[in-house]
């Protein structure tokens, strides 16, 4: 027998700002704890992010509802990377890219930083690549929420997500690192949102909180804990490519040493380290028996980092920083 769905009654439009302010100070709560170590709250932000963002179950996120409603922009100051390009030589074969979404001034100057949509970068910019498939923003966080966060713990999980929980970035995952930075973006918006119907509706406001950092660190994690063997298993064939930064805006040319954690991914670990002379050291664990060493002097770049790629092939690995192949090791 079926049973007819009994109609429902529609939310005011304040109401629908009510339920904006509390699930925005749900998400500011989450990355709070979050950043402070609680890394249980990354569950609960995941969540929060579904609710405001994302497209889900044939209803739009309610942060980009009140947006269309109050007819007001969403932007956001930010360096993009943009996605992919699929034909580049070093996209052949790529494992695994990260470039995260950064805030002016925190970013590549050759990557002028401009106002951009918030909601066209959660719908279309790919937060992350890894073997050989592109994740938006959106279907990250929606993966995360409904696979292993508190909108659902499912039984199991895609791949990738096995993949990028087993990925550690100067001892952070890039899977909780894309979704704080989404967090504080979106909290940002939804702040303006807030203010604006309280200046033109007289809408009242009855939670507060400061805007989180520009970038908010996540704490020092640990790889996942998936019991799945693949994970570890190198293609004979790959790229990785990642960026290194500090707050020391002269730390690679500076005459001081410096410690970028490691970038794990299954059996892979790439460890950078900067010395005094200026040279960059990266040690290679897992393309062979024995870890692979290289030390080179840091190609001069406007960036305010350094960036590494890493590709094999055969007997061949190929080190670039900037984008300059600075050593070939044969293996």
């Amino acid at each position: 027998m079926k049973m007819s769905r009994v109609p429902r009654i529609p939310k005011t439009f304040t109401k629908k700002l009510r339920d904006l302010e509390d699930h925005l100070f749900l998400l500011h709560e989450a990355l709070s704890r979050l950043v402070s170590g609680q890394t249980a709250f990354f569950k609960s932000l995941a969540a929060e992010l579904r609710v405001l963002v994302c497209f889900s179950s044939g209803t739009e996120g309610l942060l980009w509802r009140l947006v269309d409603e109050l007819n007001i922009p969403d932007p956001v100051h930010v360096h993009i990377a943009g996605n992919i390009k699929r034909d580049h030589p070093l996209a052949k074969r790529l494992n695994f890219a990260f470039v995260p979404v950064l805030r002016a001034g925190l970013g590549d100057p050759r990557l002028p930083p401009a106002l951009y949509s918030l909601r066209d970068i959660i719908k279309d910019c790919e937060a992350l690549y890894i073997s050989g498939r592109g994740i938006t923003h959106e279907g990250l966080i929606k993966a995360v929420a409904q696979q292993m966060g508190s909108a659902h713990e499912d039984e199991g999980v895609e791949s990738y997500l096995v993949e990028l929980s087993d990925v550690l970035l100067s001892n952070q995952q890039p899977l909780v690192q894309v979704l704080t930075s989404d967090a504080s973006l979106v909290l940002e918006v939804g702040d303006s949102v807030l203010n604006h119907a309280q200046g033109t509706l007289s809408y009242q406001r009855k939670h507060t909180f400061e805007l989180p950092p520009a970038n908010p660190v996540p704490p020092v994690q640990e790889a996942n804990d998936f019991e799945h063997e693949s994970i570890n298993k190198l293609p004979n064939e790959g790229t990785v490519f990642f960026l290194i930064d500090h707050p020391h805006s002269d730390w690679v040319v500076n005459r001081d040493k410096y410690s970028f954690g490691s970038l794990q991914k299954g059996g892979l670990k790439v460890t950078p380290t900067k010395y005094q002379d200026g040279s960059l050291e990266i040690v290679i664990e897992g393309l062979t028996d024995e870890p692979l060493l290289s030390r080179k002097a840091i190609p001069l770049s406007s960036q305010p980092g350094a960036s590494i790629a890493i590709t094999w092939k055969n007997s061949e690995v190929n080190i670039y920083i900037n984008g300059q192949n600075v050593e070939t090791i044969t293996r």
